[in-house]
């Protein structure tokens, strides 16, 4: 299904009946990454959208955080929402953070993010752009893909990596990875360090040992700054927590979502 916002169109996709649960994406994601995971969220009305440059919805021009909160308050007001409860990862996480504090959420669950973009994740961001505009599927890969999973998770599951390698160089065609330039771009004014301490809703925060990307004492800092929430540390995993843990992520997600 699609929505609209001023000329972009927004993809988003609902399962289910129950409580709503938005899930946001990371930065390569899209709706589809989260299919596998719709049977065992059964019993909540799960909505995913795709952000600008992700996926089904539009191409961006000269944008940054603020279009992407936006985009997520399009498709809330599209379904009228009377309970907005929000997942997001990394970027997503991101996205939700802000939202959080620009408008009214009931429950928020955080995980693999940092409250804004620091010099260490600046500069992964320009190599990450410097591959990506090489145009060449199999550099981007190396240069992104290795430093998603934990050093464990990639070396005990060689074939799943191998497997993933093959899909994904079919995905990181010369679109896509000038989709990737724009969305890092879109980050790099992210800064919510003097405005987190106003989100009040349940809030929890997951983090993971080996998150090579928002590392987990940055994604501590999150829970310190919002009152009362609460917090998790995935020990032996990586910034991609739902794909290295997904039975705990799913858990988590139950646990605080109730």
């Amino acid at each position: 299904m699609y929505t609209y916002l001023d000329q972009y169109d927004i993809y988003y996709e609902v399962y289910g009946d129950g409580k709503p649960l938005i899930i946001l994406n990371g930065i390569m994601m899209n709706t589809k990454s989260w299919h596998q995971f719709l049977v065992s969220l059964e019993g909540y009305q799960v909505i995913l959208l795709d952000f600008i440059d992700q996926g089904m919805s539009s191409k961006g021009v000269d944008y940054n955080h603020d279009l992407q909160v936006e985009v997520v308050k399009r498709v809330v007001d599209t379904l009228e929402l009377d309970e907005v409860n929000l997942v997001g990862v990394s970027y997503g996480a991101q996205i939700a953070l802000q939202y959080a504090i620009q408008y009214d959420v009931n429950q928020l669950m955080i995980s693999n993010a940092a409250l804004y973009t620091s010099s260490w994740l600046s500069d992964i961001g320009q190599a990450w752009t410097m591959a990506a505009h090489k145009n060449d599927p199999e550099l981007f890969f190396h240069v992104t893909i290795p430093y998603i999973y934990s050093h464990n998770f990639y070396n005990e599951n060689a074939k799943w990596m191998n497997d993933r390698k093959s899909q994904l160089l079919d995905v990181f065609d010369e679109v896509f990875l000038n989709k990737m330039v724009r969305l890092i771009d879109s980050s790099k004014g992210y800064d919510v360090r003097s405005s987190v301490h106003s989100i009040t809703c349940k809030t929890h925060v997951v983090a993971a040992e080996y998150d090579y990307l928002t590392p987990a004492d940055e994604t501590y800092h999150i829970y310190k700054s919002i009152e009362n929430a609460s917090y998790t540390r995935l020990n032996n995993c990586g910034h991609a927590s739902m794909y290295e843990k997904p039975q705990r992520f799913l858990e988590i997600i139950k646990s605080h979502f109730v």
